[in-house]
């Protein structure tokens, strides 16, 4: 999907033999790696001594960075005219999803 729109932006034919249409990625995928990289980074912080306090700050700085990095991506590729209704309900889901799973 997101090689059709950088072709097309280009100019570029697309290519004529698609066996069939994948997401351009995995949603669940991207909440599970930053959850992966979110509670490695916890762990070792209580593992080296950090205070409930100082986690629960930790965990407030990372729902902020994944929300400043949401929409920095949703700005860059609406910028990029390659923000379609597919990515946004996916970015969506990956607002929701982390959301969801780190309180």
């Amino acid at each position: 999907m997101l090689e059709d729109k950088l072709n097309e932006a280009l100019g570029i034919a697309p290519k004529k033999d698609k066996a069939e249409k994948k997401p351009l990625f995995d949603f669940e995928s991207v909440v599970k790696n930053v959850l992966e990289f979110v509670k490695g980074a916890v762990n070792m912080a209580k593992a080296n001594g950090k205070s409930d306090d100082e986690l629960r700050e930790m965990l407030g700085k990372a729902r902020e960075g994944v929300n400043l990095g949401v929409d920095d991506a949703s700005k860059i590729l609406d910028d990029s005219g390659l923000l379609d209704d597919d990515i946004k309900t996916g970015i969506l889901k990956i607002s929701r999803g982390y959301s969801q799973r780190v309180r």
